[in-house]
């Protein structure tokens, strides 16, 4: 079997690098502080969603424009613990801020397809 995690960084395939940002809070009374945010590099393919995964986005999110990213970085949806809590990652590509919404690990092959939508630009 091909090494499917190698293809995944092939530019000829597609592959390119984008950033992750992770975000941990902290909750205090009834707000929330942002104890630590992490930023790394990581490869993947990268495509505009498409028609066809609409129906796997969350309901609020299916008017919003998509990418699917393919990837052997360990995305995730977000984490809590109860004190403190991680956010949806966020994968900055080509300007734009994307926030992951919908993962789908498939560890037998060392990779996950994550969908993640446009986040609004501040003014």
């Amino acid at each position: 079997m091909a090494d499917l995690v190698s293809l995944l960084s092939d530019p000829e395939l597609g592959g390119t690098s984008f950033t992750v940002r992770r975000t941990i809070y902290r909750r205090d009374q009834d707000r929330s502080a942002v104890l630590v945010t992490r930023t790394v590099t990581a490869t993947g393919c990268v495509h505009p969603g498409s028609p066809e995964l609409l129906t796997e986005l969350p309901e609020e999110n299916r008017a919003d424009a998509f990418i699917v990213v393919y990837t052997a970085f360990a995305l995730t949806l977000g984490q809590d613990d109860g004190i403190s809590y991680a956010g949806p990652d966020q994968i900055l590509f080509q300007g734009k801020t994307w926030r992951v919404v919908s993962l789908r690990p498939w560890t037998a092959f060392g990779f996950s397809r994550a969908l993640a939508v446009e986040m609004p630009t501040d003014p």
